[in-house]
């Protein structure tokens, strides 16, 4: 189980795959096992990197509060100690908004970039504010959550989509996601030099509902 200190802390990675080499940054909430089903998509045609972000999963819990700029930084610590000078970045929702932070820091690192289902924040856009849910009871939370998830989420919906159904019970167990309106996407485009939007079917795990999104995103990232 490899481990790289990096800016005071202990963060858990892992490496495997074969092809160019992809830094992947996990969503909010998420850990190296959660993602793994995905991980391994991806694996197939680049060598992936991914991490726990600091404070969950294996790595070590650092003293807060811990800002964008300190994942980024620590991101680019784990790509000094596997070697890379340079890579392709993949985010997904939080995961975005990290390699947003690390592609503004060190662009030269960057061969290519994907945002997936994220936000640039600021006049741009947020996320959904996660921590308004943690106050509320559980079946009211549920309910939200869902439909942040997918607005189109509701009872009748799921009743006559199994798929969807099935999804909304496993991201369930894992505790409410965020949204990131694709005006959000939106924004991040308008500023981003040759950057190109893709609208998938779905919400926020549209990558797991549109079967088109992870073939066309890995794709571009092992093109």
């Amino acid at each position: 189980m490899p481990s790289a200190h990096v800016n005071g802390i202990d963060l858990y990675y892992e490496r495997t795959g074969h092809g160019p080499p992809l830094l992947f940054l996990n969503g909010s909430g998420s850990t190296l096992a959660t993602v793994a089903p995905l991980i391994d998509m991806v694996a197939g045609r680049l060598e992936v990197v991914a991490h726990d972000h600091p404070g969950l999963g294996r790595s070590s819990i650092p003293v807060g509060p811990y800002t964008l700029a300190q994942y980024a930084s620590d991101a680019l610590g784990l790509l000094g100690a596997v070697g890379w000078s340079m890579c392709r970045v993949v985010g997904v929702s939080f995961g975005g908004m990290v390699a947003q932070e690390l592609a503004v820091t060190a662009p030269e690192r960057v061969e290519r970039l994907a945002l997936v289902c994220t936000s640039p924040g600021g006049e741009g856009g947020a996320s959904y504010p996660l921590d308004e849910l943690v106050g509320l009871v559980p079946p009211r939370r549920a309910e939200i959550s869902r439909q942040l998830l997918d607005p189109r989420f509701t009872e009748e919906w799921l009743s006559s989509h199994r798929g969807d159904r099935m999804l909304a019970d496993a991201m369930a167990q894992r505790g409410a996601d965020g949204i990131a309106p694709v005006a959000n996407s939106e924004a991040i485009v308008s500023v981003v030099a040759g950057a190109t939007l893709h609208v998938y079917e779905g919400g926020h795990a549209f990558f797991v509902q549109d079967r088109r999104a992870m073939p066309e995103t890995i794709d571009f990232l092992a093109g």
